[in-house]
């Protein structure tokens, strides 16, 4: 029921319903969307924050914010990788090492402007058999889909892959609908 109240609420009053989620809502917008009292926004608010994290976080490695990856140690990420996806070959594992490493060094060049920006590790997309980009980066109306390979210089297989992963996104995920999305392929051979 919370799902088609945020639903109606998004069609109604986008503006303000990202305000409400965002926990940055006046009070005068409260009876427009219903809400009597501020408490109930906010516990309104955290159970449709927790059913969509939930529903995210089932279907990827790792998400957080920029500075809780920075944070969080490496063997953290190595663990929730290998958990997810079932996977401890020697390769694929130090393929994930060295775009981790790599991934840090780059995310604290960045650092204090991108703290809050989301990344998710490993995002399996809908409909699409089990597919996954190595990085979504999520900024502000902005997704950036990255994905790492461990070669010198990319192939066509390559760039064809990082643009079918957008292209399901576009097609196949809502949240991604009237975004920019912005395919980005590493080469870290």
């Amino acid at each position: 029921e919370s799902t088609r109240l945020v639903h109606a609420m998004l069609l109604r009053k986008p503006r303000v319903a990202k305000m409400v989620l965002a926990r940055r809502a006046p009070f005068a917008y409260l009876p427009l969307l219903g809400f009597q009292s501020a408490s109930r926004v906010e516990l309104f608010a955290e159970k449709i924050r927790e059913r969509i994290l939930s529903h995210v976080e089932s279907r990827c490695a790792w998400m957080g914010a920029v500075s809780e990856f920075l944070q969080a140690p490496a063997t953290e990420m190595m663990r929730g990788l290998t958990h997810f996806l079932l996977e401890t070959g020697g390769p694929q594992v130090s393929a994930w090492d060295r775009s981790l490493k790599l991934l840090r060094d780059q995310l604290s060049d960045c650092m204090p402007e991108i703290s809050n920006f989301a990344l998710i590790l490993e995002f399996e997309l809908p409909r699409s058999g089990g597919r996954r980009p190595d990085l979504i980066v999520l900024e502000y109306g902005t997704i950036f889909v990255r994905e790492f390979k461990n070669r010198v210089t990319a192939e066509q297989a390559d760039i064809d892959q990082v643009l079918g992963y957008v292209r399901d996104l576009e097609d196949y995920h809502t949240g991604s609908r009237g975004k920019t999305l912005i395919p980005v392929l590493i080469p870290i051979g």
